[in-house]
């Protein structure tokens, strides 16, 4: 595809992703758009032929062509789809087009032939990606990757389903003006749950409960309290034996449970801005990641922030303290041109662009050099984040769609709760969740 092409296509797809065309909005004639451009009407009518034929645009005869109520559901070739909070300004799109790449950047389509995905989607829907094993030792330079276990936990059956750009543990970012103001003192970075619950009580008495905490019912926030008491909800081996009932997630769940009651109201949703809440000094305390710095460090904050690490469980520490927050780069199956994913690879893994997201706190640079040229162990912030790096855990291990969902929101059900309940509803759970996979193994034979 020449330049020419690629300039037509970016022109078409950017009048969708920027809503300058609704549904059922008229696409300006050929005739206008080659003028722009300054080619003929027939090299402007193939391309927009081709994105009818794609399913983008219809044609009415005598009357025009107009856009599709479903055009993002569409999946078209040589389109990257990345998470809609991906920093603008570090200049993905430009960077493509300066290597030459055909590839269109996407925030709005569902799917793309190649993505940035969060991680536990990664392992949910692993069966929807190409086994890219053979571009890992080939496209990042041998010492620059954190661990091979880092790697290793994102293949499935030996396929790795997608290979890290940039990623970070989770931690809990306080507002520590809002903690003084209501005589709440701040915790100290070997907080227990027990702090947390004594903290969550205290500021209930003068706030709301979406201004304590972004709890939820997302794999994320209940995984990491159950893996930082050693607990799961399914086995790391590829088995997936169900360990939702065994002692060390009981008792997950019952704090879980104990918090949410004391918080006193709904987990919150993907409808609420919690970060937001929280840049504008609303919100006591945000459970997030470095890639949160991106957002919080855009505009001056109106208070004093602090980074602790997740609480610690009862009796101490166990080997892991959260799930890990990443985004990794995915190829979508029968999407066969693997020269294209190596050069949009190239461009990812560049040290500049690696430090690029470093400085800009968007989470951890994969590249180990670029990671240590960014943070330093010296600043209290990136000092919590490198210091937890050994403790997150990869392996979300929730290997369908529809088990995701349905242990996730099962748990979150539990928890929102009488906590009086909860070891026996979790019991219910952990039975419905063997029959689940007992069932969905013999529909797949």
């Amino acid at each position: 595809m020449n330049e020419l092409n690629i300039d037509i296509r970016e022109y078409l797809l950017g009048l969708l992703e920027e809503g300058i065309l609704g549904e059922g909005g008229k696409l300006p004639p050929a005739r206008d758009i080659a003028k722009r451009f300054d080619v003929s009407f027939q090299w402007v009518q193939r391309e927009i032929d081709q994105l009818v034929h794609a399913g983008l645009f219809y044609s009415v005869p005598r009357r025009g062509i107009f856009a599709r109520s479903d055009w993002q559901e569409r999946q078209l070739p040589y389109v990257f789809k990345i998470p809609g909070d991906f920093p603008a300004d570090i200049g993905l799109a430009a960077r493509f087009r300066g290597a030459h790449l055909p590839v269109h950047i996407s925030r709005k389509f569902r799917r793309g032939s190649f993505e940035l995905q969060v991680s536990y989607r990664v392992m949910s829907l692993h069966e929807e990606y190409e086994d890219i094993s053979s571009l890992y030792r080939e496209m990042l330079p041998e010492g620059e990757g954190f661990s091979e276990r880092f790697f290793q936990n994102f293949s499935v059956n030996g396929r790795c389903c997608g290979l890290p750009i940039i990623f970070s543990p989770r931690v809990i970012f306080l507002n520590a003006g809002l903690f003084r103001k209501h005589g709440v003192p701040v915790p100290g970075p070997d907080w227990t749950w027990d702090d947390l619950q004594r903290i969550a009580a205290a500021l209930r008495k003068d706030l709301r409960p979406e201004q304590l905490l972004n709890w939820s019912d997302a794999s994320y926030f209940l995984l990491s309290f159950l893996v930082a008491n050693g607990g799961a909800i399914l086995s790391d081996d590829e088995q997936g034996r169900v360990r939702l009932d065994e002692s060390e997630s009981l008792e997950a769940i019952r704090f879980l449970a104990r918090l949410y009651e004391t918080m006193g109201g709904p987990p919150m949703t993907c409808e609420y801005n919690y970060l937001d809440g929280f840049a504008g000094g609303n919100l006591a305390m945000l459970f997030g990641q470095r890639q949160s710095l991106y957002k919080l460090h855009s505009g001056k904050l109106p208070f004093e922030m602090i980074v602790r690490p997740l609480p610690a469980p009862p009796g101490g520490e166990k080997p892991f303290r959260s799930m890990v927050s990443g985004e990794f780069f995915c190829i979508r199956r029968n999407f066969a041109d693997l020269d294209t994913a190596k050069h949009c690879l190239s461009v990812l893994l560049a040290p500049e662009f690696q430090q690029e997201m470093g400085r800009k706190g968007y989470g951890i640079p994969v590249l180990r050099s670029a990671a240590l040229a960014t943070l330093s162990p010296e600043d209290p912030m990136d000092g919590t984040f490198l210091s937890e790096i050994p403790r997150m855990k990869c392996r979300y291990n929730l290997l369908s769609p529809e088990l995701h969902r349905f242990a996730c929101s099962g748990i979150g059900a539990i928890c929102s709760g009488s906590p009086s309940r909860a070891e026996a509803a979790t019991r219910e759970l952990a039975q419905a969740l063997r029959l689940f996979i007992r069932y969905s193994r013999k529909t797949s034979k």
